[in-house]
């Protein structure tokens, strides 16, 4: 069992997993330079790729609706479905803080920014652990996807 990870412990395959690209937008968006001479370019891609972010972990959200995980929560005498869910609506509060924040920076003012990107970092860690402790959850801790289950949640390097 995977207890935690700063990034996902396994490679997306398919490339259809919105919490995956959630966290990849989210890497993206601290990694954007900045430079005194364009100050609007890190905001504006900052502000796009935390954007983005956000609409893919909405659209986790709703995948978390479909038959197949319903079935899984009710089988999840643990209760880990639940914290999982549980944990949706903080992780939106802090994605939609950082774009107000990052909005609300006077150009040029590098402590907003360094600060901007120290968050979305802690951000981008959390996402990190909140996908695999819900691969851990869909797979049992075999690698193996149960039946139905994690149809869009990827496999282990290109393995099922």
């Amino acid at each position: 069992m995977t207890l935690s990870s700063t990034s996902p412990v396994f490679a997306p395959g398919s490339g259809d997993d919105p919490l995956y690209e959630a966290w990849e937008a989210l890497r993206l968006a601290r990694q954007v330079p900045w430079s005194v001479e364009a100050p609007a370019h890190w905001r504006s891609t900052f502000e796009r790729q935390v954007s983005r972010a956000r609409r893919l972990l909405v659209e986790h959200i709703e995948q978390g609706d479909g038959p197949e995980i319903v079935l899984a929560r009710r089988a999840d005498a643990s209760g880990a479905f639940r914290r999982q869910v549980e944990e949706h609506p903080a992780l939106l509060q802090q994605l939609d803080d950082l774009t107000r924040d990052a909005s609300a920076a006077k150009p040029g003012d590098i402590h907003a920014v360094v600060e901007c990107s120290e968050r979305a970092a802690m951000v981008e860690i959390r996402l990190a652990m909140h996908q695999n402790r819900l691969h851990e959850l869909l797979t049992q801790g075999d690698g193996r996807a149960r039946a139905h289950v994690a149809r869009r949640t990827p496999t282990f390097a290109g393995r099922s």
